[in-house]
């Protein structure tokens, strides 16, 4: 995950380096990539007002912030 968002922020991604930096906020897992890419698109497709209050109402933040392999603040 980490990797991840340290490409999105190198600026190999044409499409993601538009908007570097990038911060992760939130991640979980799925039994299938299936299962994972159709959160994805739900997550995707959701209004800016609507994502905030998804991550206030579960406190996303606060859940990775203790997380030792998550670097919230590397940019």
């Amino acid at each position: 995950m980490k990797q991840r968002v340290q490409r999105h922020n190198s600026g190999v991604e044409n499409f993601t380096s538009k908007y570097i930096p990038w911060n992760l906020i939130w991640y979980g897992e799925k039994n299938t990539k299936s299962e994972a890419y159709k959160l994805e698109q739900k997550l995707k497709n959701l209004s800016k007002k609507r994502i905030l209050e998804f991550i206030k109402k579960y406190e996303l933040r606060e859940s990775i912030a203790d997380d030792p392999q998550i670097d919230l603040d590397n940019n």
